[in-house]
């Protein structure tokens, strides 16, 4: 596993020849990346931004999973960020959508704007 993210980040390498192939296939390599609080926006365009520099600074194609971080930020910019990350998804450039630190409150959240893309 490979993480690509803010936290502990010192400067991602791509992965070594011969790991990230044709197409961006890969054998045994599972490249994911965290967005940090200050990467979460209410604009959708610039969090897509974050995720396809991160996924070019690793000279990949996709993505296996892109996760937030940490709930604590508001409302607006949680869903945002989500659908942002869905839109990813749906585009073929990450694999799996996941959330890191979060309570039940947040996670309703989630389940009741996104319940069919969960």
């Amino acid at each position: 596993t490979i993480a690509n993210g803010l936290a502990f980040r010192v400067k991602a390498a791509p992965p070594p020849d011969g790991l990230a192939g044709r197409r961006g296939r890969r054998e045994g390599l599972f490249l994911s990346h965290k967005l940090s609080n200050e990467q979460q926006s209410t604009d959708v365009v610039a969090v897509r931004r974050t995720v396809k520099n991160a996924i070019a600074e690793l000279g990949a194609q996709y993505l296996d999973m892109v996760s937030i971080h940490s709930p604590l930020t508001d409302r607006n910019r949680r869903l945002t960020t989500y659908q942002a990350l869905v839109d990813l998804r749906d585009s073929g450039f990450i694999k799996s959508i996941g959330v890191c630190n979060y309570g039940l409150g947040p996670l309703r959240e989630l389940e009741e704007e996104f319940d069919k893309d969960l």
